[in-house]
């Protein structure tokens, strides 16, 4: 997933990692992927469980459905939720 976007994934872990403590705000525009990837290579970095990991990422569809849908107004709502839906097979359990 970050092969085609290696030099982006790789200028954001180096921005993240030379930043002060504190909040931090990082996003690729219009993908979920990416900055989903990105947090959890960063969560992982801070010894979070991977189990937690997993779950936040898997939970993040769901909490971009309306956001999505939204900012797409003119698409099929069909298309749409395909995008933002968990892997096929997978589901978002309790940590």
């Amino acid at each position: 997933m970050l092969e085609p976007n290696a030099r982006g994934a790789e200028e954001v872990l180096q921005v993240i990692a030379a930043s002060s403590p504190g909040p931090l705000l990082f996003h690729w525009l219009g993908g979920k992927d990416r900055t989903g990837l990105i947090a959890a290579v960063n969560a992982g970095a801070s010894d979070v469980v991977p189990d937690a990991i997993a779950y936040d990422y898997a939970v993040s569809g769901g909490n971009l459905r309306e956001a999505y849908l939204q900012r797409y107004v003119d698409s099929d709502p069909a298309d749409i939720l395909e995008v933002v839906r968990m892997p096929r097979g997978r589901r978002a359990t309790t940590c």
